[in-house]
């Protein structure tokens, strides 16, 4: 009897490794993902990865890193931790310096858009104001023409003969 009870013992806490397991290795894939969505930054507790924040993360107790059972895992924790600190902004004076630049280069984009805008503005003002001296003197010609038509009218007769069809006269 005592064997069945160490044995089913034994499967429970197989059983209780392997989710602390999958939950360890889910929490990397989701950590891993959000750095990504975020253009390599952890979106949480302020941009710090800790240990303490990893195990809240993963839904384990951060004592269970350090138990007897878990020493491998908690190493590989530790090896993974350290890689993504070194290739990721990962660390609230990192992430404020990096937020702070990607400000700096979106303010300086949003400016250059201002200005851009502003010559747009300025060159379609400058494009109408041209646009409407044109519509005047075509107005004007077009007064002009009427003015001449009817004095050809008024004329009557006039001496203005067609040429003839046909060639050489």
């Amino acid at each position: 009897m005592t064997n069945r009870y160490v044995e089913a013992a034994r499967k429970r806490g197989e059983a209780r490794t392997a989710e602390v397991e999958r939950k360890v290795r889910t929490a990397m894939e989701t950590i891993v993902a959000e750095i990504q969505d975020n253009d390599g930054i952890y979106p949480h507790a302020k941009g710090r990865l800790s240990k303490n924040e990893f195990a809240r993360r993963a839904g384990i107790s951060l004592t269970t890193l350090f138990t007897p059972k878990q020493k491998e895992l908690a190493e590989e924790v530790n090896l993974w931790l350290e890689k993504l600190r070194k290739t990721e902004t990962i660390g609230t004076k990192r992430v404020r310096r990096e937020y702070k630049e990607r400000a700096a280069d979106w303010e300086e984009r949003y400016n250059l858009i201002a200005d851009n805008l502003c010559k747009a503005e300025l060159e379609t003002q400058a494009a109408e104001a041209e646009r409407d001296k044109a519509l005047a003197k075509v107005q004007e010609l077009e007064q002009q023409i009427a003015a001449l038509l009817e004095q050809l009218r008024l004329a009557g007769a006039s001496n203005v003969k067609p040429f003839p069809k046909g060639g050489k006269s």
